[in-house]
C-alpha cells in the first residue's frame, strides 16, 4: 500500500493542468504557460492507492511560502517526476522566478521552459505538474520544487502528481521537516541566546528552553533591581546613582572607619590601664588586639588580674556635643583648613564636616590618652 500524499516532513501536492488537453486541439496551440496556479485556497481531496484524505491551503500558508522564497532569493526548479527529491541527476524542465498571491491562491511566474520540456508539453507527453512543499505539523512552510508528472491523485481537478513509486517513503527521500523558527530566532537574538543546533540543524525545543531560561533569569534580575530600589526608597537607578554621588567616597569612608576603630582601641586600652589590667610592656599588643577584635579584648580585660600599681592613662573626651553643634559648615571647614594633617591623611573637607556633625550628635566618641 502506498502512503498518503500528506506527510509530516514533506508533501507532494497535486496541481492544475498546464493547459487544456482537448483531443481536438492542434499540437501547435499547446503553448507552455508563463504562469501556473501552484496551489488553490481551500480544501482539496486526494486518493493515493487505498488511502484517501484532504489538505487545506490558506492565505497565511501562502504568506509563509512567500517569506521563505524571499529569504532564499533563488529560482525554484521545475523537474521531471520529482527527481530532485531522489538526490540523483535531476535535469530542469524549467524555472519559476517569482510567486505571488491572487484571489484563487498561489501563482508561479515561469522564467523559461527548457527545449526538452517544451517539446514534451507541446506533444502532450506531459500534461500535469505537482508542487512539493516542506511542512511542519501538517502546515505548509516553503515551496521546495515543482515537477512535471502524469499521475493525478486530486479529486475534481485534472490534477498533476508524481507516480505512486516516486511518492513512496521507501524510494522517495523527501526533504526533512522545515521548522518555521523565524519568530523564535528573533526572540532568541533579542535576549542574547544563540540558536541551538542538533546535528547541525536548528533545534526548536532546545532553543525554546534556552530562551525560557534566559527570560526567567531576566525576571529574577528585574525583581532584584526592584528590591534594591525599594531598599533605597528610589524610583529608578538614576536616583540611586545621585544619592551615591552625594556620599563620602569609599576610600575616605574606609580611612574614616579605620580611624574610628583606632580611637575605640585607644579608649579601650586606656580604660584597661586605668583598671590596672595592663602593663606598659603590653601596650602595643593591646592596641593591635583591641582594634582587630574589640569584643575579644573586652573579654580579656574583664578576666585579667590587676597587674599595675597605678593608672597609666586617663580618658579625656575631646569636643562636647554642645561645642560641635554650635559650629556651622563654614566654621567646620575653616577648622579643617587649619589642620593640614587631616588633608595629608586623605580626608576631604566634606567627610570631616560629616564626621564632626556625627560626633556632635553623639554618634561618635573621641578621646585623647593622657601623656605619661
Amino acid at each position: 500500500m502506498s502512503t498518503p500524499t500528506v506527510r509530516e516532513t514533506g508533501l507532494v501536492i497535486d496541481g492544475v493542468a498546464l493547459f487544456s488537453d482537448d483531443a481536438q486541439q492542434d499540437a501547435a496551440a499547446r503553448v507552455p504557460p508563463k504562469t501556473i496556479l501552484l496551489l488553490k485556497y481551500g480544501k482539496t481531496a486526494y486518493t493515493k492507492g487505498d488511502d484517501r484524505g484532504e489538505y487545506e491551503f490558506t492565505e497565511p500558508d501562502a504568506d509563509k511560502i512567500l517569506s521563505d522564497f524571499a529569504t532564499r532569493d533563488r529560482d525554484i526548479v521545475i523537474d521531471y517526476e520529482h527527481e530532485t527529491l531522489a538526490g540523483g541527476k535531476a535535469p530542469a524542465a524549467g524555472w519559476i522566478e517569482a510567486i505571488a498571491k491572487t484571489a484563487d491562491g498561489l501563482v508561479g511566474q515561469v522564467r523559461y521552459w527548457t527545449k526538452q520540456a517544451r517539446s514534451y508539453l507541446e506533444n502532450g507527453e506531459y500534461r500535469y505538474f505537482s508542487p512539493v512543499l516542506n511542512m511542519s505539523k501538517r502546515r505548509p512552510l516553503a515551496l521546495h520544487s515543482v515537477a512535471l508528472t502524469n499521475h493525478p491523485a486530486t479529486h475534481g481537478l485534472p490534477a498533476l502528481v508524481a507516480n505512486d513509486a516516486a511518492d513512496s517513503p521507501e524510494t522517495d527521500p523527501v526533504p526533512q521537516e522545515t521548522v518555521d523558527m523565524s519568530h523564535l530566532t528573533a526572540i532568541a537574538e533579542a535576549v542574547g541566546v544563540p540558536l541551538a543546533l542538533a546535528d547541525g540543524k536548528p533545534d526548536e525545543a532546545a532553543t525554546l528552553a534556552a530562551v525560557q531560561a534566559k527570560v526567567a533569569e531576566m525576571k529574577g534580575a528585574a525583581a532584584a533591581v526592584a528590591d534594591f530600589l525599594k531598599l533605597h526608597d528610589s524610583p529608578d537607578l538614576g536616583a540611586v546613582t545621585g544619592k551615591i554621588k552625594g556620599m563620602v567616597p569609599q576610600a575616605e569612608l574606609t580611612a574614616l572607619t579605620d580611624r574610628l576603630a583606632l580611637i575605640d582601641a585607644e579608649k579601650a586600652v586606656a580604660a584597661a590601664f586605668t583598671a590596672r589590667k595592663l602593663t606598659e610592656a603590653q601596650r602595643e599588643w593591646a592596641m593591635g588586639y583591641a582594634k582587630a577584635n574589640p569584643t575579644g579584648f573586652a573579654a580579656f580585660v574583664e578576666k585579667a588580674p590587676v597587674s599595675a600599681p597605678a593608672p597609666a592613662a586617663e580618658i579625656h573626651l575631646a569636643d562636647t556635643p554642645s561645642d560641635s553643634l554650635a559650629l556651622t559648615d563654614e566654621a567646620l571647614g575653616r577648622q579643617f583648613d587649619a589642620t593640614p594633617s587631616l588633608a595629608a591623611e586623605g580626608f576631604s573637607k566634606a567627610s570631616y564636616v560629616a564626621f564632626k556633625k556625627a560626633d556632635a550628635a553623639g554618634q561618635v566618641k573621641i578621646h585623647k590618652t593622657a601623656k605619661e
